[in-house]
Parts: C-alpha cells; sequence; structure tokens
C-alpha cells in the first residue's frame, strides 16, 4: 500500500472512529463521498444525508446505501450498527488498490448475491499480503468478526503510517498482552513526522525509519 492510499485510509478511518464514538452510522461510505484537497493531503468524509444516530442498544433495519458498497447484513434485511460502516470501508480500500469495485454486477440481484457470497476478485500481486490481508479482515460476512476503529488504527499496518501524519488522533488503548503495541502506554497521542508524543508526558521511542517504510509498502 503506497504512502498516499496509506493516509486516505488513516483520514478515513479517524472520522468513522469520531463519528462512531457519537453512536452514529455513516451508511453511505463509497469513494464518491471521500473527497480530497488539491494537494491530497487532506481527506473529508462526505454526505452524511443518511446518516444514523443510534441510542446505546439499538440497531438501524432501514436497507439505504448504494449497492455496491452495502454490507450482508443490509442486504439480508438484518439489523446493523456501526460494523457495516467498516464493510464498506473494505470495499473503498479494494478499490484504492484495483481500481475497480469488489462487487459489481449487470443488476441489482447479481450485485446482492455476490455481496452476501464475499464473492470479490482476487486483489493482485502488486499489493502486500498484510494489505490483503486487511481487506478480508473487514470484508467479512460476520459482523462480529470486523475489527472496529480503534482496533484498526493500532493494528501494525496502519499504526506506522499514522505516526507520520501530523494529526491529533486522540485516545487508544492497546491490549495489555499485545506484543505488536508500540513503547507507549494509554493516553492521547498526538503524532508527527518521525515521532510520537503523549499528551501526559511520557515520552516513547520513536518507531525505526525502515520499519515504518517496511509497512507502508
Amino acid at each position: 500500500m503506497t504512502r498516499c492510499r496509506g493516509a486516505v485510509v488513516v483520514h478515513i478511518l479517524i472520522a468513522l472512529n469520531h463519528i462512531h464514538s457519537k453512536s452514529i452510522v455513516h451508511r453511505d461510505l463509497k469513494t464518491q463521498n471521500i473527497l480530497l484537497n488539491r494537494k491530497k493531503t487532506l481527506v473529508k468524509l462526505s454526505d452524511f444525508g443518511i446518516s444514523k444516530e443510534l441510542t446505546t442498544r439499538s440497531l438501524a433495519s432501514t436497507v439505504i446505501g448504494t449497492p455496491n458498497y452495502l454490507s450482508p447484513e443490509i442486504c439480508e434485511g438484518r439489523a446493523y450498527n456501526q460494523k457495516s460502516d467498516l464493510w464498506s470501508l473494505g470495499c473503498v480500500l479494494y478499490e484504492l488498490l484495483e481500481l475497480k469495485r469488489a462487487f459489481d454486477g449487470e443488476n441489482l440481484p447479481a450485485i446482492v448475491m455476490k455481496i452476501t457470497k464475499c464473492a470479490y476478485p482476487q486483489i493482485g500481486s502488486h499489493a502486500s499480503a498484510q494489505v490483503k490481508g486487511l481487506v478480508a479482515t473487514l470484508l467479512q460476512l460476520n459482523e462480529r468478526k470486523r475489527p472496529d476503529t480503534k482496533e484498526l488504527l493500532t493494528c501494525p499496518l496502519i499504526l506506522p503510517i499514522t505516526l507520520t501524519m501530523h494529526l491529533d488522533i486522540g485516545r487508544l488503548s492497546f491490549p495489555q498482552n499485545d506484543k505488536r503495541k508500540p513503547n507507549v502506554s494509554g493516553g492521547r497521542l498526538r503524532t508527527t513526522p518521525t515521532s510520537l508524543t503523549l499528551r501526559a508526558g511520557h515520552q516513547p521511542k520513536n518507531l525505526q525509519e525502515d520499519t515504518r517504510r517496511t509497512l507502508l509498502r
């Protein structure tokens, strides 16, 4: 995954993390609703016209959104939550990699059938095994097995990209026994191009540059 594609994914994840923390489901995440500035350094998530705010324990049930990016649970008329947006993110990531939609067909029934069977064309050899694994993790038929935004922001593939960007990504937590986590403790994180600092005052070690380059591929 190139640095540019990685940065786009991180920006989308941060936007989703914010709205999901407010119990909001976007419901129409697609490439057309992702806006970039002229220099392609800033990404914004747009079109909240059909987004929905969920109560603490509620699920949405309205079948709505762009067909090619609909999650299996929506296609099957089942209740859904924020994990539906993560399926759509998987579709967006696939499209960024292959420059075509993961699920397409001549008509709506054909598209829905492919979605409910998770039948998408294989990603080419230009993508690393880690990137392919990320797409597969997002495009899981069982929504409970899909990671949430916080898990994605701290995964080994995404976190090093985040650390190269000027962002205030808020509070993130890592599993106690996760050996892949960076040398930091819980706190509010601010990133700079080469280091990670904690507002609480803890000063972690920098990630090695060659490690970042490896994971940014």
